[in-house]
């Protein structure tokens, strides 16, 4: 236990032959690191979205074609898709947050920040202990909708053979009739999702499996394939968090993760899952 990101408070890490994971308890339980020993990288360096002294002024459309100016001389003009993705995050974009959400949320609300947020547990505190290998964590909130309902959250991070198995549970005073969404944010170099034959490059893209509780996305450059698989979720949505900068040509999105939302419906009291995260390399990555 030490302040491995000198926030000034404590984080936690576990370890196993392949990786280290660190958590911070007193934001989500969040996961800050899972570096993998085998492929030398940390998939969990994602950049937050923030606001940029040169993202003001900005306007939409194409500039007039009068000369060029320099960097700092010229008026500020981005395209629509761009300034579309001129967002900004209230956290940091770590792993295994939980959101209760409405029912019959627009997937899209999620990517541009315009969902309302149900629950006091993305950010909200966990107490935490350390069993076996891993770590169990936990936290007393309100959940809000037709009224406010008291619920206490469960998570386990465990390091296993190839991954991480990251175990929740959810347990209300009365019956919750929400969506709840477990929120995963990882780093690839080139992202690729597998669809079976097909490959799609999510680099610039979002995309929604609908009735699917698993999901594999490739890097060839690192040469992985990372799959998420997912004990209870109906739903995913996988988007990438872009962030916007300046050069003399003018503004580029870049690539900085991949968003991942494990999406699922709640009926009753109580509410279970596991999302086995697994890294492996293949002939596909």
């Amino acid at each position: 236990m030490e302040d491995l990101n000198k926030d000034g408070r404590p984080e936690v890490s576990v370890k196993s032959r392949e990786l280290r994971i660190s958590v911070i308890p007193h934001l989500g339980g969040s996961i800050y690191e899972i570096s993998s020993f085998e492929y030398l990288y940390n998939f969990q360096d994602t950049l937050m979205r923030r606001f940029e002294h040169y993202h003001e002024g900005v306007k939409i459309g194409e500039p007039p074609k009068e000369g060029v100016a320099s960097i700092h001389e010229q008026e500020k003009w981005i395209d629509e898709q761009s300034a579309k993705e001129m967002v900004y995050d209230s956290y940091p974009r770590y792993s295994f947050f939980l959101h209760f959400l409405p029912e019959g949320l627009d997937f899209q609300n999620i990517r541009y920040n315009k969902h309302q947020e149900l629950g006091d547990f993305v950010t909200g505190e966990f107490d935490y202990r350390f069993k076996g290998n891993g770590i169990r964590l936990s936290r007393k909130g309100r959940v809000r909708g037709e009224r406010e309902v008291n619920v206490r959250v469960m998570k386990s991070i465990e390091p296993v053979r190839g991954g991480v198995d990251l175990g929740l549970s959810i347990k209300g005073e009365e019956e919750l009739n929400h969506a709840v969404a477990v929120e995963l944010n990882l780093k690839f170099e080139v992202p690729v999702l597998l669809l079976g034959e097909r490959k799609e490059d999510i680099s610039r893209r979002d995309y929604i499996l609908k009735g699917s509780n698993y999901v594999e996305i490739a890097d060839e450059i690192l040469k992985v394939i990372v799959s998420i698989e997912s004990s209870n979720c109906e739903d995913i949505y996988l988007y990438p968090i872009l962030t916007i900068s300046q050069s003399e040509k003018g503004f580029d999105l870049v690539y900085q993760g991949t968003s991942i939302f494990l999406f699922a419906k709640l009926k009753g009291r109580n509410y279970r899952d596991v999302v086995r995260i697994r890294f492996k390399g293949g002939k596909n990555a």
